[in-house]
């Protein structure tokens, strides 16, 4: 294989007395695996394929002649690869779709053609898949296609650095988050195909990265790796991590979004989108952050509030709209104030099995413009009831000790704070004594601090009362809320009682 190229050579039987030698490879500018301007080596030199007639069907057979499962795209004029030189072997080029060689597919002769290369053909091929229950194209579980079949990803090894991979292989800037253990995505079935992916961050397809051998693995699909892929994000005169013209990411670039309809119930969503708690306020006419550039992407956005993504909230269909960049919408997004720095300081639960409507979870914080955990050594009960109460939930949460199994698996990101000493008055997990530079090496994800918290009772009676007193319950309705409180608080109880235990079980077993 020559460097730089994805090349396939072929010896093509055209009869019973000749045999026609050729060679195919993506090429051009901005060539990454599976992705480039086709061209054929043919009759001695290397020459390109002329768009006319050029569709998904002769893309999928040129990807699928590579190895790759099939093509998500194709390119005309010379998009994305640019022109390349000397000969135009193909023109015409009219494939059915089940060809196994483009060479197979009706065309005309070889170097027939009436094309410039401003025509030249491209493709980008298939070769990693997000999949799963609750899967959409910005995040699921990694499915890769090696040796003509689909197959898993397994976790060991797995990080943000491999998630990054992915999303930008898929044509996203880059990953959110990173799961592991079949979580939230499911288990997959079939082959595991690829373990121990090691990418340093900055490979173009994740079979790029130092990995075992396709196939090579110990690990069964309760393994299987994935991924949440950004696709908004902030920018714009003045924006910061937690405010902006709000960009959403479709078709490889980058769009704003218009502000027809546009209110707190979206700013929200996005918001939430981005980590922090939710909107505090939202913008329109371009104000604060100024205009963008590019395409808009959409208009009359109607989140409802509770939407995972703006992608999922109703809008205009296909990208329609009737505005220009003057009505460029923006957020501003909830921040905790920690009193010291203007610095947003929020906090969020994570690992793969959190829990977010429980308050379970590893405890994560946003600080100098990055999500990071928090170092579990020395975790106490004060720490962990300051990060519950921040969290809405006002009883005491149970504690996890670092030193015993963890729950909710590992964060993602780097370990932001160690050593917090939190009083159990603060309102922010930000207000405590607590270093945030020079942080012991020791503190590794598999010592990030976790939370469990518990509902309030005296919460759950609060909510039941303030309908009580709108008149939208009766003094019997009252009676019985009280008894399914009191019966809550006693299945909380009973819920820490045994996970005390469990603690100190495992606690007993480490000890011998």
């Amino acid at each position: 294989m020559m460097e730089g190229y994805t090349i396939l050579s072929l010896l093509l039987c055209l009869s019973v007395a000749s045999a026609f030698y050729y060679e195919l490879r993506l090429a051009g500018s901005g060539w990454i695996r599976g992705q480039g301007r086709v061209e054929i080596y043919a009759n001695g030199q290397w020459g390109t394929v002329c768009d006319n007639l050029w569709g998904l069907q002769d893309a999928n057979v040129v990807c699928r002649e590579l190895g790759f499962a099939e093509a998500s795209d194709f390119t005309t004029q010379a998009e994305t690869f640019g022109e390349g030189s000397g000969k135009i072997h193909l023109d015409n080029v009219a494939c059915v779709g089940n060809e196994t060689s483009i060479m197979d597919c009706p065309q005309n002769e070889i170097g027939r053609t009436n094309c410039g290369h401003w025509q030249d053909a491209g493709v980008i091929c298939h070769e990693v898949r997000l999949a799963g229950s609750g899967s959409y194209p910005s995040q699921g579980r990694v499915e890769v296609y090696t040796n003509g079949e689909w197959g898993t990803v397994c976790d060991d090894s797995w990080g943000l650095e491999d998630a990054n991979v992915v999303c930008r292989q898929l044509g996203f800037p880059g990953a959110s988050e990173y799961t592991a253990m079949a979580w939230p995505f499911g288990e997959g079935s079939g082959q595991i195909n690829l373990d121990n992916v090691a990418c340093v961050g900055d490979e173009t397809s994740i079979m790029d990265c130092p990995q075992n051998e396709i196939g090579n693995h110990n690990c069964g699909h309760r393994s299987d790796a994935g991924v949440v892929c950004h696709e908004v994000r902030l920018a714009g005169s003045g924006s910061s991590a937690n405010q902006g013209r709000v960009e959403v990411y479709a078709n490889g670039e980058w769009g704003t979004v218009c502000d027809d309809s546009w209110g707190l119930e979206d700013a929200n969503v996005v918001c939430r989108q981005l980590g922090f708690l939710g909107a505090s306020n939202f913008t329109v006419e371009a104000e604060t952050f100024g205009e963008g550039s590019g395409k808009i992407f959409m208009d009359n956005v109607a989140c409802e509030g509770d939407e995972f993504s703006i992608k999922d909230c109703p809008r205009n269909k296909n990208g329609w709209h009737n505005c220009d960049h003057e009505e460029d919408a923006g957020v501003i997004c909830q921040v905790q104030d920690n009193g010291a720095t203007s610095e947003p300081a929020v906090v969020r639960l994570g690992g793969v099995n959190k829990q977010d409507d429980l308050g379970h979870g590893v405890v994560e914080v946003y600080l100098d413009g990055q999500w990071g955990t928090v170092c579990g050594i020395g975790w106490s009960q004060e720490d962990s009831n300051v990060v519950c109460k921040q969290l809405g939930f006002t009883d005491p949460a149970f504690l996890h000790y670092d030193s015993v199994w963890k729950f909710f698996g590992s964060g993602t990101g780097s370990t932001l704070l160690a050593d917090v000493a939190c009083t159990g008055e603060e309102a922010s997990i930000m207000d405590c004594p607590a270093g945030s530079t020079g942080i012991p090496s020791s503190c590794t994800h598999e010592k990030d601090a976790e939370v469990q918290c518990l509902e309030s009772d005296k919460k759950r009676k609060m909510e039941d009362l303030e309908f009580y007193e709108k008149g939208d319950m009766t003094e019997e309705e009252k009676v019985a809320a009280e008894e399914r409180s009191n019966d809550k608080m006693d299945s909380d109880l009973k819920k820490k009682a045994v996970l005390e235990a469990l603690v100190d079980l495992l606690v007993y077993l480490e000890d011998k």
